[in-house]
């Protein structure tokens, strides 16, 4: 009997970490939208392999920066730095917040869900 347990146990414990490897693997070359609805519009974030560009309120604040996943897999942490793109304000912002990986095309942080797109 413990032997099965014991068993079941391993295979959980497998399949959890290819879940995590396999939704890992699908964050790089994929693009991924908040929409924070009609009056802000939509944050965009385009992963590439190590880097990311970042861009809401329909391009008016655009930044980029580096991406990678916190031990565990289930946290992605963005660094880097935004600013504005009209040319009678100019802002820059620095990006750092963390995204957590949750199911297939979905991450969860900086008070939005990011669905891939």
């Amino acid at each position: 009997m413990k032997r099965n347990i014991s068993f079941c146990l391993l295979v959980l414990l497998v399949a959890g970490c290819a879940s995590v490897k396999n939704n890992l693997s699908k964050i790089p070359h994929s693009t991924y939208v908040c929409n924070k609805g009609e009056m802000v519009g939509n944050t965009t974030i385009i992963f590439k392999d190590s880097t990311f560009l970042y861009s809401e309120r329909g391009d008016l604040f655009q930044g980029e920066g580096k991406w990678r996943s916190l031990p565990g897999g289930k946290v992605l942490e963005l660094k880097g730095v935004m600013e504005t793109r009209d040319r009678d304000l100019s802002l820059n912002q620095e990006i750092n917040f963390n995204l957590q990986v949750k199911g297939k095309g979905k991450l969860v942080g900086d008070g939005c869900v990011f669905l891939r797109k």
